[in-house]
């Protein structure tokens, strides 16, 4: 999670609306591919909990990420990235 803030404070990601990191800013070289698979994990890590949330509550996961996405936005500090609209252009 200590690279993933530094990555949300760089203003290099941001929250989804479904509960997923979006890359917005992909830096070049070594640094963007290290970004881009930690976001990767991170979302792998994030899904495999709503999959899990899901059958647990016997809902949809469209229902859970959004659930997760508001908890995620709430979560978020001042100046991060947040996705306003499902569109991914509203930030």
């Amino acid at each position: 999670m200590g690279d993933i803030q530094t990555f949300k404070n760089s203003r290099l990601i941001g929250e989804g609306r479904d509960g997923l990191l979006v890359v917005l800013n992909r830096p070049e070289g070594s640094y963007g591919a290290y970004l881009e698979k930690t976001v990767a994990e991170e979302n792998a890590d994030r899904l495999v909990i709503m999959r899990q949330l899901a059958v647990e509550r016997k809902m949809s996961i469209a229902d859970v990420q959004a659930q997760q996405g508001e908890l995620w936005r709430n979560r978020s500090f001042s100046g991060e990235w947040i996705e306003l609209q499902q569109d991914n252009t509203t930030w």
